[in-house]
């Protein structure tokens, strides 16, 4: 066995030995964080809505651009989004009910399931 063999065997382990240590770290984090949620989560309701409201307000949509300006109003973002699919889907539907031939309506958008 040359130096260089020994050397990358010496490596291996001790990747392997890397790889168990931060395993067993992850699981000492992940009993620990378990433990806090059974001794302070389940008497402790503050503790619990605080985690909720963390919870809520990483999700959402807190602030968007509205022609070139951002908003943070609550109200504001509501009713942008709104009238955007309100818009979205009166076209969509605006732009099947103007056909002419119902006929050819009915067989584009309508399979025939019987034949004559």
């Amino acid at each position: 066995m040359s130096d260089s063999d020994g050397l990358l065997y010496q490596e291996k382990i001790a990747k392997e030995e890397l790889d168990h240590a931060l395993h067993c770290q992850y699981l000492f984090w992940k009993k620990k964080a378990k433990m806090l949620w059974f001794k302070d989560g389940d008497r402790n309701t503050a503790f619990f809505h605080a985690m909720v409201r963390r919870r809520n307000n990483s999700s959402g949509i807190h602030r968007l651009r509205i022609d070139n300006e951002v908003t943070e109003d609550p109200k504001l973002i509501e009713d942008h989004i709104l009238d955007f699919y309100k818009n979205l889907y009166a076209e969509s539907i605006s732009n099947v009910l103007d056909t002419d031939n119902m006929e050819d309506f009915i067989g584009t958008y309508i399979p025939t399931m019987v034949s004559s």
